[in-house]
This record gives C-alpha cells, structure tokens and sequence, in this order.
C-alpha cells in the first residue's frame, strides 16, 4: 500500500497525510509514471493511501517508494549517525565508535563521475555517500570506484522492509536501526596511518628488548661457558612396493655442554654471533633479532651452529633450533637406516597378519599343540611386537596372541 508519492509541481516526497484528497493530490507514482488519487478520508477500519488511477499496484511501485522514502530521509535529515567503523587491518581489527554528526548540505541524485549516488550529504568531516538498497546491493564496479577512490560510503540494507509497512522503515531509518555497511569507511585512511605509526614504534621497542635480552643471554654464557645444545628431529619417509611410511625421529636429545672457551664475534642490526670451542670443535652460537629471516652471514658459517629465534609473542621464551650439524651426519645416516629396517619388519609382520586372518581357523584345527606352544611364548613376543606399534593391525575378533605370534615365527 502507498503512503507515500511525488507531486507533479515540486518532485518532492508527498505523505498521504499532506496531500489533497483524490486527483487534487498531484501526485504520481515514480515507480510506473501513473497519476495517483489521493484517499485520505478513509475510514477508521482502512489506513489512509494512494491508489494509482490508470495502472494497477505492482511490486515495483512498493519498491520505488521504499527507496525513495529512505533518499528523503537523508535528504531531510538535520543529523546523521555514522555506524561503527571496524575492519581488519595486518591481522589487527582497527576500530571507531558510531558518531553524531550535523548535516551541512544533502543532494539527491549525485553524479560522481560516471556513477550516481542515491544521496551525498556534506558533513563538518566530509562529503558521505549514500547507498540504498531494496532488491539489490550496490554495483560492484561503483563499490570498487568508491574504495579505489577512498570515498566515504555506506550503504543502508532495507530488503526485509518489503513485506512489513513503510512506516516502520521511516521509524528504524529515524533511529538509525536499519542494517547498514560500510563500502569505504570515512575514518579508513586515519585508522590505517596512526596504526602504521603505533607499529613502526613497536618495532623498534621490540627489537630493543630483543637486543637487551640477547646481550644479558651472551653475557652469562661468555662467563659459565656453559650452553644447552636443542633436540633434533629429522622426518624420514621410505617406500616399500605400494606403502609409504614416514616418521619423525629423534636423531638428538638436548644436552647441556661446557665449553672450553666462548666470545663475541659480530654485532648488527640483525643478530649477535658467539664463537664457541671445544677442545679441537668449533660451534656457533647466533641470536637472531628478527623472525624468519637468517642473515647471509649467519647461513654462511662453516661447522655447527645453532640460533635463537626470538617468539612470536614476547612474553614467551624464545627458541632454539640447529642451523648446522654436520657432527651429527653419522647419527642421522645411522637412525635412518634404522627406521628403514622398521618399515621392513612393519611390511613384513603385516604380511603374516594377513596370512594368519585368512588361515587361523585351519592352523587350530591342523595343529592345536603347534598353536598352545606359540601361547606359551607370549611374553617375550608381545613386548617384541609392540615396540613396533604393531598392537593396532590386529582386528577384535582374532586372539590376539595367536596373531602376535604368528608375526614372529
């Protein structure tokens, strides 16, 4: 139903409340182009409404009004809200609080550039653009013009107003209850910049603290000479036939050594670098100021070395990691070899699995007493076989000792 129409004589938004009664109204219909009759001497069971005089109502002409009523809005408003603004910014959400602001000025229809703005409306912080949507979102081509061009933008949503009276969208766009979002946000550019600026200042703070805590760790280590070297873990991976297997394994347990003699050899803006010997053996010992980067220098050095890396947080401790350890080649060749025997006597022992699921029953009917020795035997195989993580191939119906057993012999 239409309350609301443009006259003839001013093209601006006529209440049903405001107009002449009947053709005396002027009005028509912006949504069809059809004269509209006023009647607004209805009776107490009948809202007061415009029906058209030629056309029939169709949804269109309740679309056209919803927008038009909101354009208006904004067109007629004294003060505007801006909703909060938030976004997401290098993994921080940069925020500003919903403000109040008077209107300077308001244009219906603005051309800007090749593209049309429902309403701009001037604001002591700038020109806003305003969006309207009824069935449809704002274009993506003007979207992308409005944020490639940083001009401040919000679209209100009043779709679900379609089926409910126009008076209730008047009402939530009034109090500015009606969904909106932001195409470009007006306080964008300043949020953006002062953040850059509070990094840029954290950085520097950051790596300060870095550089302070690594000469305190450097100063205690040049004095007990004493330093733990990290665990190392290597992932293995080796095919047999149609199986793949891998695994990450221990090649070294941390370990706490005393050197025979520890110094400084090299301060920058990136990382302090420690020389230490023992006996006949060199190892470095670098501390990085930045993450995941490895200076040229450090990934230079000939021999062992190991690096701290500072965290992620700095309220935790920061890490340390081999960079180099060529001492460790033999064990890492031995240990590898050692896991391939694994994934052998794995391949193997599934193998007899298999074979013994598919002949149980016939082996305990042939040969029982065979079958009760294997049983006897159990403590020695079970502990065997479960040093290989082989308890879990073994299905709930099947004994699983007979199974164990049978993987051995």
């Amino acid at each position: 139903m239409l309350t609301y129409a443009l006259s003839k004589d001013t093209n601006k938004l006529e209440h049903i409340d405001s107009v002449a009664n009947g053709l005396k109204c002027n009005c028509f219909c912006f949504g069809c182009n059809d004269a509209l009759v006023a009647k607004n001497n209805c009776s107490s069971s009948r809202s007061n409404h415009f029906s058209h005089y030629s056309k029939d109502e169709n949804r269109n002409c309740l679309m056209t009004q919803l927008h038009l009523a909101a354009q208006h809005h904004f067109l007629n408003a004294e003060y505007i809200t801006l909703p909060e603004v938030s976004f997401l910014y290098k993994d921080e959400f940069l925020t500003n609080k919903a403000i109040n602001l008077k209107v300077l000025s308001a244009q219906l229809e603005t051309k800007i550039d090749r593209y049309y703005a429902d309403v701009t409306i001037e604001t002591e912080i700038g020109t806003i653009a305003i969006e309207i949507c009824v069935t449809h979102k704002n274009e993506h081509d003007k979207t992308a013009y409005y944020q490639q061009n940083k001009i401040a933008s919000i679209e209100y949503d009043l779709s679900s107003y379609l089926s409910k009276d126009i008076d209730e969208a008047i009402k939530d766009l009034n109090e500015y209850a009606v969904e909106s979002t932001w195409l470009y946000e007006w306080c964008r550019d300043e949020l953006i910049q002062n953040h850059n600026v509070f990094l840029a200042k954290e950085k520097v703070r950051i790596h300060q603290k870095r550089q302070r805590s690594a000469k305190l760790s450097m100063t205690k280590l040049m004095f007990d000479k004493r330093i733990t070297l990290p665990d190392l873990t290597q992932y293995f991976k080796h095919k047999i036939g149609g199986t793949q297997y891998s695994e990450n394994v221990s090649v070294f347990t941390q370990k706490e050594i005393q050197l025979t003699e520890v110094f400084e050899v090299a301060s920058t803006q990136e990382y302090s670098l420690l020389k230490g010997n023992l006996n006949e053996h060199i190892i470095w010992i670098a501390f990085l100021l930045e993450r995941n980067q490895i200076p040229d220098d450090i990934a230079k050095l000939g021999g062992s070395a190991i690096i701290q890396t500072p965290s992620i947080n700095e309220n935790e401790q920061a890490t340390w990691s081999w960079l180099k350890y060529p001492r460790l080649a033999r064990r890492i060749e031995h240990t590898k070899k050692q896991f391939i025997n694994r994934c052998k006597l794995k391949k193997q022992l599934k193998r007899n699995v298999n074979w013994f699921l598919l002949n149980t029953d016939n082996l305990y009917k042939k040969d029982y007493q065979t079958w009760s020795n294997w049983m006897k035997k159990i403590n020695y195989h079970l502990k065997f076989i479960l040093s290989f993580h082989m308890f879990c191939a073994i299905k709930k119906n099947i004994h699983v000792c007979g199974c164990l057993i049978l993987g051995i012999f």
